[in-house]
C-alpha cells in the first residue's frame, strides 16, 4: 500500500531478495488460522500481522466511503488507472491521509482534491514535509470541518473551532452547527487502522481490553514461545519502532547480543553540549550517538552564515525556530543541511520588518503594527493579533510572537 511514486516496488523487491540469500523461506498464499497450526512445526513462532482492520468514519453514509488502505492497494495494483471522478476528498490529518491525497492528484480525470480535517494544519499528526509535499501538488485542505453525512456526492460537514489544549498536547476543537457541503464523487477516510485480534482469540493468545495482546519483555505472549511484534502488537506506528521489536525478539531467540538503540536520558543542556560532536561506532549502544533531532532539531539555526534562523522557547519548553526574513540572503544553506528534506528559510514561521516585506515573501509569518498588535498571515489569510491574547488560529505561536516583542526585541530590524 505504499504508494509507489513514494518507493518503487523495485525496491521492495530487492529487500525480499535480500531476505532469501539470508536462507529466509517465503511461504504465501497460506492462511494460518492460528498459531497452532504451526506451532509443533517450529521451535518459535512471531506473530507479525499488522493493524489493519478498518475503523468507521462514524458518518452516515459511511458504507459509500473507501478504506484508505484500500484505496492504497487499488492505486497500486492498478497503476493508478482508477475511476475517481472529478472531485475526490480525505478524511484525516496523518501521513497515510498525505499519502491518499497524494495519490489521488496522480488519478486521470481528478481536478480537485481535499484534504478534510477536523483540525487546523498546525495540529495534524502528519509530518511537516508531508503536508507539504501535498499542498505544492495541488491538494486544497480544508481545516476546521467535521464531516457528518455522504450520500455519494455531497459530503456535508460542520464547521469546528479550536479549544483549549487537551492531554494530547493538541487543541481541543469544538463543533458549531454551521455547516459547509463539498461536492465529491469519491471520499476515502484516512482516519486510522486498528489491531483484528480474531487471529489472537483463535489462537488463545491473551489480549488486554483494547484488544491487544499481553506480552513480557521479550514480547514473549502468554505461550511460551509464541511473539508479537510491530503493528499488530502495539498498535499503528512508524516501521522503525517494528524494526526495534524484531531486534527483541531475536535476541530473546538467539541469545545473542545486538548493538542497542537505546536512547539515553537527556535534557536540553545536555543536547547542547554534544551538539555537532560526531562519536565513533559504539557496540554497545548506538543509540548513545544519536544527536536528537526527534526532540529539538536546530540544524538550521547552525548552519546559517547570517544567523537568520533562531529559537524561541515557549512555556511548554519545546523550541519554536523563527526565520528573521531581514537577515536571510536566501542562500539555501539551511535546506542543505535540512534532516527533513525542507527549506527553512521558505518553510519556517518568519519575522517580517514591515508590510512591504511580508508582501514580498510567499512565507506564513508577523510583522509587528505597533506594539500590542501583529500582522499576521497563516496559509494565504491574513489578520491582526491582539499580542497577550487567546487566538485559535494561532495555536503556540501566538507566544512566539509575545515572546519576541517582549524578551527578544533587538530581533525586530
Amino acid at each position: 500500500i505504499i504508494p509507489n511514486f513514494r518507493i518503487p516496488g523495485k525496491e521492495i523487491e530487492n529487500d525480499v531478495e535480500y531476505a532469501k540469500r539470508y536462507g529466509v523461506k517465503f511461504e504465501l498464499l497460506k492462511e494460518i488460522k492460528n498459531v497452532d497450526e504451526i506451532k509443533n512445526q517450529y521451535d518459535y513462532v512471531v506473530v507479525a500481522i499488522g493493524a489493519h482492520k478498518s475503523m468507521l468514519a462514524g458518518i452516515d453514509g459511511e458504507d459509500k466511503c473507501i478504506n484508505a488502505h484500500h484505496f492504497l492497494r487499488d492505486f497500486n495494483e492498478k497503476n493508478g488507472k482508477l475511476s475517481l471522478g472529478k472531485n475526490v476528498a480525505v478524511i484525516g490529518g496523518g501521513n497515510t491521509a498525505m499519502d491518499c491525497v497524494r495519490s489521488a492528484k496522480r488519478v486521470d480525470g481528478v481536478s480537485n482534491v481535499y484534504l478534510v480535517y477536523r483540525r487546523n494544519m498546525l495540529n495534524a499528526p502528519a509530518e511537516e514535509e508531508e503536508i507539504k509535499m501535498a499542498i505544492d501538488e495541488g491538494v486544497e485542505i480544508k481545516e476546521l470541518l467535521a464531516p457528518v453525512s455522504f450520500d455519494g456526492k455531497v459530503l456535508t460537514c460542520n464547521k469546528c473551532k479550536l479549544g483549549p489544549i487537551d492531554k494530547s498536547g493538541r487543541n481541543s476543537i469544538e463543533v458549531t452547527d454551521e455547516k459547509v457541503t463539498l461536492n465529491v464523487d469519491t471520499l476515502v477516510a484516512a482516519i486510522g487502522e486498528g489491531i483484528d485480534n480474531t487471529f489472537y482469540k483463535d489462537s488463545n493468545i491473551k489480549t488486554d481490553e483494547k484488544g491487544k495482546p499481553v506480552l513480557n519483555e521479550n514480547l514473549e505472549t502468554n505461550i511460551k514461545n509464541v511473539y508479537c511484534i510491530g503493528d499488530g502488537a502495539f498498535g499503528g506506528s512508524i516501521i522503525v519502532k517494528a524494526i526495534a521489536n524484531a531486534k527483541i525478539v531475536a535476541k530473546a531467540i538467539t541469545s545473542k547480543s545486538f548493538a542497542l538503540n537505546k536512547l539515553p536520558e537527556t535534557s536540553f543542556d545536555d543536547i547542547y553540549k554534544e551538539r555537532a560532536i560526531l562519536k565513533d561506532r559504539n557496540e554497545k549502544n548506538d543509540g548513545g550517538r544519536c544527536l536528537h533531532c526527534n526532540f529539538v532539531c536546530e540544524a538550521c539555526n547552525e548552519v546559517c552564515p547570517n544567523r537568520a534562523n533562531v529559537h524561541v522557547v515557549i512555556s511548554d519548553g519545546s523550541h519554536q525556530i523563527v526565520h528573521i526574513d531581514s537577515m536571510c540572503n536566501e542562500c539555501g544553506n539551511c535546506g542543505v543541511f535540512c534532516p527533513y528534506d525542507s527549506n527553512p528559510y521558505k518553510d519556517k514561521f518568519t519575522l517580517f520588518y514591515d508590510k512591504d516585506a511580508m508582501k514580498d515573501s510567499t512565507n506564513n509569518g508577523f510583522y509587528y503594527i505597533n506594539d500590542t498588535t501583529a500582522r499576521v498571515r497563516i496559509d494565504n489569510e491574513e489578520f491582526d493579533y491582539t499580542l497577550k491574547t487567546k487566538n485559535d488560529k494561532l495555536g503556540n505561536l501566538s507566544e512566539v510572537i509575545d515572546i519576541i516583542k517582549e524578551k527578544k526585541a533587538y530581533m525586530i530590524f
